[in-house]
């Protein structure tokens, strides 16, 4: 679903009324005429403040202030005289207004825009700022002050900040192609990127031998994963095949960082796809449940990751380089399978979900991203992640049991679902209390 779906939200400027700053104002051109002028009948474009679904509130303009720009990640460390900056996202509009109300009715004036932006708007229900050079704003009410002075009678000057309105937070997670990217696309771009860094890491920094060292090892770690599942023989020899291509490149000699490198992400992928496989295959369906906790298994394996050391003693400059590049790409390499594997579990309680979330997020800060497109590409890949497991999350039935009645209106606002959506889950004897177990989504 793309953003043209995504009501109330628009990230383009509004359209103004005219490019013409006199006729953004209300003038008008006539048939035969060079210049333009106000009709005598007619008068200027106002600014206004319009409330959700009230009318708008006319004032007199005076100045205003729009900002914006980008939220900037930037590294200093651990290279003195260098760093990196990496734009994360953009900032929200702000939008400052000043203005006056003047005149017999200014009083009135006042007191009705003051209604207006005491009224609460959000991104589904916006208020509306019109400015003439400018246009139309949805906006959300961030503060304002209104000052008199006792030397200026019969006027009020006024000053108003809004915040752009953006997208409503349950349409975030629809947002798909060009303003988010997919599991698949984010895993293959972290791949890309992890492989291009370890081989530059170590242009200058190779010792060869402590770098097959490290692969002979994640080699055998690989083969212990796939000793640990339950499939069928012909899925396990494919992923067997897969792992060895490792240990082959090693024989033949090949010593090539990025080689290696793009070896172990192919046989860790071989790992995480072929459990897919294997739970949706036919020939193993007969021993289900032999096969349905796989995946759990699996990111047991990888999860603890964090914690690794190459035991590779290191004695050169060179070495201790390759020792901890290798020690990275390893940890690269689970975040990896692991952020392919945690939207695969199947009937995990939002608890369970939260404890190995938080061992992901633990994973995570155990990698160096000191290098900017691998930042990037493990932060994207961390989002699709998040979005694809809250989204299961979401849709999936949970269940709670309560020991002591619960006035129904409290447990549908503690559990975050609706009253509807209990009575239609439970058979709920008692009009107010419900007690026992309790089935939400």
């Amino acid at each position: 679903m793309g953003k043209e779906s995504l009501l109330n939200w628009q990230p383009d400027l509004p359209a103004p009324t005219s490019e013409d700053w006199r006729e953004a104002y209300g003038a008008k051109k006539g048939k035969n005429e060079k210049s333009t002028t106000y009709s005598l009948n007619g008068s200027p474009n106002q600014t206004t403040y319009q409330a959700p679904n009230k009318n708008p509130i006319p004032f007199i303009y005076s100045d205003m202030k729009i900002a914006g720009g980008l939220t900037v990640d930037t590294a200093e460390y651990p290279f003195f005289g260098l760093w990196s900056s990496t734009a994360l996202n953009k900032k929200p509009l702000s939008l400052t207004v000043s203005g006056y109300f003047r005149g017999n009715e200014y009083i009135k004036n006042r007191n009705a825009l003051i209604t207006a932006l005491d009224e609460i708007t959000t991104d589904d229900e916006p208020g509306y700022l019109t400015l003439p050079l400018w246009g139309r704003f949805p906006v959300v009410v961030v503060d304002w002050d209104i000052a008199e002075n006792s030397n200026e009678n019969g006027q009020c000057a006024i000053n108003i900040t809004f915040t752009r309105a953006g997208c409503p937070i349950e349409k975030r997670w629809e947002l798909k192609g060009e303003l988010s990217k997919t599991i698949p696309e984010c895993a293959e771009a972290t791949l890309e990127k992890a492989c291009n860094s370890f081989d530059s890491k170590l242009k200058d920094n190779l010792d060869s031998d402590s770098l097959t060292s490290n692969f002979t090892i994640f080699q055998k770690a690989l083969i212990g994963f796939v000793g640990r599942v339950q499939g069928s023989t012909n899925h396990l020899n494919a992923m067997t095949n897969e792992v060895s291509k490792i240990s082959n490149l090693i024989a033949q000699g090949i010593k090539s960082p990025k080689t290696l490198a793009l070896a172990l992400f192919g046989a860790t992928a071989k790992i995480v796809g072929s459990l897919s496989e294997i739970k949706h295959s036919m020939v193993d369906m007969v021993s289900f449940f032999r096969v349905e906790k796989n995946e759990k298994n699996a990111l047991f394996c990888f999860l603890p990751t964090d914690k690794y050391q190459s035991p590779i003693e290191a004695v050169t400059v060179k070495q201790q380089m390759t020792k901890q590049a290798c020690e990275n790409l390893y940890k690269l390499n689970a975040f990896y399978a692991v952020s392919l594997l945690l939207p695969q579990l199947q009937n995990t309680t939002y608890q369970e979900m939260k404890n190995l979330f938080s061992l992901y997020n633990k994973l995570e800060r155990s990698l160096d991203l000191n290098d900017p497109s691998v930042y990037e590409a493990v932060n994207n890949l961390r989002m699709a992640t998040a979005q694809a497991v809250a989204e299961k999350q979401l849709s999936q039935e949970l269940s709670i049991k309560l020991d002591s009645g619960m006035p129904i209106l409290a447990l549908a606002h503690y559990l975050g679902t609706s009253e509807k959506v209990l009575r239609e889950l439970n058979t709920v004897a008692d009009s107010f209390v419900i007690q026992g177990g309790v089935r939400y989504v």
